[in-house]
């Protein structure tokens, strides 16, 4: 009987805790301001309006010593400084201060939730309003700061007052002309809200609200980009963000099809800079198009929803008086951080963030005022679609910076980039503020760190580290293998000093994918190493390369440091690219096909492979490029520059390295790329391996590769393409320092294996 009581008891708590019906809140803002909710804050309660933003993860209250409506915490018995400062990056800037908190409800939630937040007395990064005091972030702990110290707020709800682990807005800003009204359900959803079903798109990954754009149109008509393109670095849903944002090649085609499709004549500065407002006393939004953007439905890979979004929405209102009229700003911008749904994209509708399954809804909102109209946002029913794959690529970097994996370690996850890096075997991640790293792994803060003990430590030619070898959990969403999705346990190192190994590389760490042995041996070799950003040569047969490129090319008086791969730049005009003034580079490799060695393949390197495009301080207008084929003291590192635009199969079983050309998108179709071409058969069947002694399974080198290159030749070309990503890409900043190159001559002083 006492059994059974005890359970009654355990089972009705439960009950009581996990709360039936939903909270609702109602929302207010203005048009250039947002959407804001007010929270209680505090012993006894201070009323705070913070702006509701899912493109962040943490709650930011501004303190200062003058002013009214904000936060003082010295009014508050219940508020705890932990002193822990804390910097948190936005796109339109950053809130600094220090940790601290306190109790904190809303109007409609029965209970209080003891959370931590950022105090600062600086003004709030894209706030303009006085009215809103602080930034409520709703994104997942992995954006919040300093990671392992603070809690979303959400999170905390969700784990102390019993909330279902899903938040839903209904936003009814579409052509607010004065106050933004709209309501926030906290745990759950309310179908009085909305009307119609629900459509969802999966989550891609749970840090931001990621989710895959498959197709945009304008009026009807299809952008014809490939879609991977449209998330290019990522897609989030963010009502912290006012317009609807895009990639500038994107954006570039959505904006030349709304001037196509619409009767508008305005200048360039309504359209890009959104300095010139268009205004109207009867303002006319049928002369813009609806603009049609479909996600990924959650129903499958075959299918996608569509969300019509009205010029009544991506038209932000500003002003409105007697002389003008009414006057509205274009809501679609440019971003250099991929795709965002912002508030130009989102009003009108309500959108449900169900975590707990991993998606985000879409349903047309039930908003006072609004007439059902053709120039309403809307969402379609999933419809079928070829299945490709729109996922941006899970590999990203610059020029002459190498290629990084977004990897979270630890428990709760700690977010970094990790350069991927064929010539090591070790994986190591910064642990200490060293050199310009700032953003490193808290070893304290992981719950499930386990320290080894024991002492590690790698020379590379251009950099070192030391640390100490640790296990803990790693997950990479981006990787495509569903094993390493789910958190796993590894041996890594974690870096307490180094030199010259992060400099000018945005990393906090490197994930060596070569052989384990690898980690012992450093021996004179051929290996195919993404780390390393050049091709470099032995200083032989560098020397040869680039007197025949010189007699090739046709450049005139060029500095012998341009060849060394120095400072000085070759810089041309944007309009009038030059790469067909640099001959091809072919590499010969033995084929895996032959007997005996006396089968070969071909590799072609085109100039805007070996060219690195920079930006140099002293000549900004121009496109500039250095030579990156570099000399080497350790054998021939085929880099980055001969990786790209080719996909590459590292066969670890069957010993074998395979090159094909990737499926890379081209601009311009006018651009060729590199080719794969063989197998020949060779007239000279000659050994061309380093000496045997060197010859290990540690060393991976190149249809497959099974020796070392065996021939370089030139030869002219007059066509030019983009490579690298296939694309012209940002280019790095030269100032009058030295480039620092990180190159894997591995020699590890302690066995991490």
């Amino acid at each position: 009987m006492e059994r059974f009581f005890l359970s009654l008891v355990a089972t009705l708590s439960t009950a009581l805790l996990a709360k039936s019906s939903p909270y609702v809140d109602s929302l207010s803002g203005t048009p250039t301001q947002g959407y804001t909710i007010t929270l209680s804050v505090g012993t006894p309660p201070q009323k705070v309006r913070v702006i509701l933003d899912t493109g962040s993860g943490d709650l930011v209250l501004r303190t200062p010593k003058i002013g009214t409506n904000h936060f003082q915490p010295n009014k508050s018995s219940t508020y705890v400084s932990t002193r822990k400062p804390a910097i948190i990056a936005y796109m339109s800037g950053s809130a600094v201060g220090h940790v601290g908190s306190d109790v904190i409800s809303t109007k409609s939630l029965d209970f209080v939730a003891n959370a931590s937040f950022l105090v600062t007395e600086d003004p709030l990064p894209g706030v303009v309003s006085e009215s809103a005091t602080g930034i409520l972030g709703l994104a997942y702990s992995g954006l919040a700061k300093p990671i392992g110290v603070v809690t979303p707020l959400f999170d905390v709800l969700v784990s102390s007052g019993g909330l279902q682990n899903q938040f839903s807005i209904r936003l009814c800003g579409v052509n607010a002309t004065s106050n933004l009204v709209g309501s926030i359900i906290l745990g759950g959803s309310n179908s009085s809200f909305y009307v119609g079903p629900i459509y969802y798109t999966p989550i891609k990954r749970e840090l931001h609200y990621e989710v895959i754009i498959t197709r945009i149109r304008v009026g009807g008509v299809d952008l014809n980009i490939p879609c991977s393109q449209y998330n290019s670095k990522n897609t989030i849903v963010d009502t912290g963000t006012d317009k609807l944002l895009f990639p500038e090649n994107v954006y570039n085609s959505l904006v030349s099809l709304i001037k196509a499709n619409s009767n508008v004549l305005a200048p360039e500065a309504f359209w890009r800079l959104g300095t010139q407002l268009r205004c109207d006393p009867n303002f006319d939004f049928s002369a813009f198009p609806d603009i049609s953007i479909s996600l990924l439905s959650s129903q499958g890979l075959d299918k996608e929803l569509n969300l019509v979004i009205g010029p009544k929405t991506y038209l932000r209102f500003q002003s409105k008086n007697n002389k003008d009229g009414t006057c509205y700003s274009f809501g679609v911008g440019v971003s250099n951080t991929g795709s965002i749904l912002g508030l130009a994209a989102l009003d009108g509708f309500y959108v449900a963030f169900d975590r707990a399954n991993k998606r985000i809804g879409f349903a047309k909102a039930t908003c006072e005022g609004e007439k059902a109209s053709q120039l309403s946002s809307r969402v379609d029913a999933p419809v079928s679609r070829v299945p490709h794959n729109c996922a941006y690529q899970n590999l990203r970097g610059e020029p002459g910076t190498g290629y990084t994996l977004n990897v979270s370690i630890g428990t709760p996850k700690q977010w970094f980039k990790i350069l991927l890096d064929t010539g090591s075997s070790n994986f190591a991640v910064a642990a200490a503020p060293v050199e310009q790293v700032t953003s490193y792994f808290h070893i304290e803060d992981s719950s499930t760190y386990e320290n080894l003990r024991k002492s590690v430590g790698v020379d590379y030619t251009g950099g070192s580290w030391r640390g100490t070898l640790a296990t803990d959990v790693i997950t990479s969403p981006d990787a495509l293998s569903s094993n390493v999705s789910s958190p796993i346990r590894v041996r890594l190192a974690t870096i307490a000093k180094s030199e010259k190994l992060f400099k000018d590389l945005p990393m906090q760490g490197l994930l060596g994918l070569a052989y384990k042995s690898l980690a012992k041996l450093n021996n004179d070799r051929t290996i195919v190493d993404s780390g390393t950003t050049t091709l470099r040569l032995p200083t032989l047969v560098h020397g040869k390369v680039v007197d025949l490129i010189k007699t090739k090319t046709t450049l005139i008086n060029s500095s012998s440091s341009f060849w060394q791969g120095g400072r000085t730049l070759y810089c041309w005009n944007p309009d009038r690219p030059e790469f067909d003034r640099f001959p091809t580079v072919t590499l010969d490799f033995l084929s895996s096909e032959g007997d005996n060695g006396d089968k070969y393949f071909r590799l072609t390197v085109l100039p805007q492979m070996y060219l690195q495009a920079y930006r140099s301080v002293e000549d900004d207008e121009r496109d500039c490029y250095k030579f990156s084929i570099l000399p080497s003291t350790s054998g021939t590192v085929l880099g980055a520059v001969v990786m790209e635009g080719y996909y590459v199969v590292f066969d670890r079983e069957n010993e074998r390295v395979g090159f094909a050309t990737s499926t890379c998108e081209i601009r311009d179709s006018s651009f060729e790329k590199p080719t794969v071409a063989g197998p020949f058969t060779r007239q000279d069947a000659k050994d061309c391996r380093y000496d045997s002694h060197s010859v290990t399974s540690a060393s991976l080198v190149v249809i497959y590769v099974s020796a070392a290159i065996i021939g370089v030749a030139i030869v002219a070309i007059a066509i030019v393409c983009a490579m690298g990503r296939i694309q012209r890409r940002r280019r790095r900043t030269v100032s009058g320092s030295a480039y620092r190159e990180l190159n894997d001559s591995t020699a590890i002083s302690t066995d991490s294996s």
